[in-house]
């Protein structure tokens, strides 16, 4: 009566060892597999544009502000409008 019993926990431990080796091996390739990708987009992220692609991407939005007049040319161009708008005939009240 004992040797049925034995048997069928022996089978069912090896079972559920069957399994969980089948478990750690897909964890262990499914790891493997994801840190080599993860590797891979590390190394896209590092790598750097050639000179040409960056300039293309480049944002020259400010570029015309940093080229603007010179502060003394405002300060002139402001005194003339200025001595403009003296010699113009104002509103009349």
């Amino acid at each position: 009566m004992c040797q049925p019993l034995w048997s069928w926990v022996a089978t069912g431990s090896m079972a559920a060892g069957a399994l969980f080796l089948l478990w750690a091996t897909w964890k262990l390739i499914d790891y493997s597999l994801k840190y080599r990708a993860a590797l891979r987009a590390e190394d896209y992220r590092q790598q750097v544009a050639p000179e040409e692609t960056m300039k293309k991407h480049r944002w020259t939005g400010d570029d015309n502000l940093l080229q603007g007049p010179a502060d003394a040319d405002v300060a002139a161009k402001i005194r003339e409008e200025l001595d403009r708008r003296k010699l113009q005939p104002g509103p009349k009240s």
